[in-house]
């Protein structure tokens, strides 16, 4: 079975007409997949990227790392405040900066597998 489309007209050309076979059903899977992980780094944690945030309030370096990773991170305020975490220089994974970050603290994190979804809590 053969697929067209229609191209809509370009600079007052008329219609052109593709045909093109179906597509495999797997390679379709495949480059959705690829297509996910570029989009929202959901390929493991083998994303490493650069980061500059220096010690502070966690109120404060844990927005910071939001900006930074482009991550959403839930925690609650109330339960961050007066914390002081660690600074977090260079190249790394995003757990591994939040991971280096809260070492010391009376703060956690989890990672739920599924979503990738980061929570901050009091140990």
């Amino acid at each position: 079975m053969m697929v067209g489309w229609l191209t809509p007209p370009l600079n007052n050309r008329p219609h052109q007409a593709f045909i093109q076979e179906p597509h495999n059903p797997i390679s379709l899977k495949a480059s959705g997949f690829i297509l996910l992980c570029l989009l929202f780094g959901a390929c493991g944690s083998t994303n490493h990227i650069f980061f500059d945030i220096p010690a502070g309030k966690a109120e404060k370096t844990l927005e910071e790392f939001v900006v930074q990773s482009s991550v959403e991170v839930v925690y609650e305020r109330r339960e961050v405040e007066g914390v002081r975490t660690n600074p977090v220089y260079g190249k790394m994974s995003k757990v591994e900066a939040l991971k280096t970050m809260l070492a010391g603290t009376n703060l956690e994190l989890s990672v739920d597998p599924p979503s990738g979804a980061i929570a901050i809590h009091p140990k």
